[in-house]
């Protein structure tokens, strides 16, 4: 099984990776065909339809409305994987949550 990590750049864009990067934002990690999905059925397109970034980030004006954006967007998707495992829907994935300084 292939371990993905998603995470976020500081401008609300989601990456994916199987290492994480010093500078990211985690937001979930596990079987890479079961986080891709969640992400992307929960994320915003930004630009082509490979791309996607945090809903409400990339156009907040302060560091806190950035963080707000970030926590709320890891929050839905502990929301809809939760459901998905109410609903039978077997997943490796776990949401990443960090509290910041």
């Amino acid at each position: 099984m292939s371990e993905l990590h998603a995470y976020s750049t500081c401008s609300g864009l989601i990456r994916f990776g199987a290492d994480l990067p010093k500078d990211a934002l985690p937001l979930a990690r596990g079987h890479a065909p079961h986080v891709r999905l969640l992400i992307e059925r929960n994320a915003e397109p930004a630009g082509s339809a490979a791309t996607f970034s945090v809903p409400d980030m990339a156009g907040a004006q302060s560091i806190q409305d950035k963080l707000r954006a970030l926590e709320a967007f890891r929050r839905l998707l502990s929301e809809k994987r939760s459901a998905a495992i109410s609903q039978g829907f077997k997943t490796d994935v776990a949401v990443t949550y960090f509290l910041p300084i």
